[in-house]
């Protein structure tokens, strides 16, 4: 009788702990249909989101409005002390006509060549590099006069050589004329999501924007400057400055 009871009791502990497993599994069950549910949910809904890319681009001209002379003046002397006194006086000369200019930077170092397989070497040479900003196209004349001054003064031991003269946009007109571009870009870009939005029935927004270089182009029409009587005056063209944009957007 006893034994029978026993029994029982350990028949029913062990009717109680697996209805406690049993209980665990159907709660993982629900809880992994639940999100096999959201996530079929989740994914239909992204399915259902339309992704657009586009390109646009707005370009626009600009009329030169500086005008880039190179230069670089070369002396040779006897002695270090004779170049570098000729270069001195040089750079001084060129500060003094108050033109735009970078560079200025020279160096001196002996006259040396190679002959016969010896090294041989005769006084010293010095050089000068500048690189100016015209606003003025008639100002190289007074920049070359001033040149042909020294090189009267100093005969032989100077000269000189253009490298480059051509007329560019100044900086701060292309930064100003970028940011007006991708202004309008983005207005472009925001049209199209509205007309986007009506044409496929959703919500189309910008989703990002990535804006890529274009290298300013040369052309279009002529410009008459005044002529200069000493030094030959280079073509003005326009400058094309283009903004390229390529807009993600995204259609629920």
């Amino acid at each position: 009788m006893g034994d029978n009871r026993k029994r029982k009791k350990v028949f029913r502990r062990g009717k109680i702990i697996s209805s406690g497993k049993g209980f665990q599994i159907m709660r993982k069950f629900i809880l992994c249909l639940l999100f096999l549910l959201s996530f079929g949910f989740s994914q239909d809904k992204d399915m259902q989101a339309i992704n657009i890319s586009l390109t646009l681009q707005e370009e626009e001209a600009l009329t030169p409005d500086v005008l880039k002379v190179d230069i670089s003046i070369n002396a040779h002397g006897n002695k270090e002390a004779d170049v570098v006194g000729m270069l001195g006086e040089i750079d001084r000369t060129i500060r003094s006509l108050g033109l735009e200019y970078s560079g200025g930077n020279y160096w001196v170092q002996k006259n040396c060549w190679w002959e016969e397989g010896k090294r041989k070497c005769k006084g010293y040479l010095g050089e000068l590099r500048y690189s100016f900003r015209l606003q003025r196209a008639w100002d190289q004349n007074r920049l070359l006069d001033a040149l042909d001054g020294l090189k009267e003064k100093f005969g032989e031991a100077i000269n000189y050589a253009i490298s480059q003269t051509i007329w560019i946009v100044s900086e701060i007109k292309i930064r100003d004329l970028e940011e007006r571009l991708r202004l309008r870009l983005l207005d472009r870009a925001k049209d199209f999501a509205t007309k986007a939005s009506k044409k496929l029935g959703k919500e189309c927004h910008i989703q990002n924007v990535n804006y890529e270089y274009v290298s300013p182009i040369r052309g279009g029409r002529d410009f008459m400057a005044l002529k200069s009587s000493q030094a030959p005056e280079p073509r003005m063209e326009d400058i094309f400055i283009s903004v390229r944009a390529v807009v993600g957007f995204v259609c629920r």
